[in-house]
């Protein structure tokens, strides 16, 4: 009896550390969706740098911000991500030098389920991972 409760035991844990997000999982490139507005990808790479560059939906950039990220509790932690909801980005000034500066970023704590960083759940606005680095 005891060894298939330690058997038991032993599946639980493995399923359980199964479920859990690894750092490396999440290297990749991203597409934001929707995109009616915007054309937005997000690059994670292994140095915990991120790299978000963000198009008009004609092509032209609109600009670029790069920072930190880590992994906090199965949760994605940005530090100061742009979070685009797919806007018209007419209505807002291009940033110089194409640098997105300070006054648009905000730090960002996003779940990741399924090959997708959530920003917006019951708008359906998520990140979906297109291929690894």
């Amino acid at each position: 009896m005891k060894k298939v409760n330690i058997c038991f035991l032993v599946a639980i844990f493995f399923t359980i550390m199964s479920c859990k997000t690894s750092e490396s999982s999440l290297i990749g490139i991203y597409i934001k969706s929707p995109s009616e507005n915007t054309i937005d990808t997000l690059f994670l790479y292994e140095n915990h740098k991120y790299k978000q560059v963000i198009y008009y939906k004609t092509g032209e950039l609109f600009g670029i911000n790069e920072n930190n990220w880590r992994l906090n509790g199965g949760k994605i932690d940005f530090m100061n991500l742009y979070l685009n909801y797919d806007l018209d980005l007419n209505n807002y000034s291009k940033p110089k030098n194409g640098i997105i500066g300070e006054p648009l970023l905000m730090p960002s704590l996003l779940p990741f389920s399924n090959g997708k960083i959530i920003i917006d759940k019951d708008r359906k606005v998520f990140y979906t991972k297109k291929s690894k680095l």
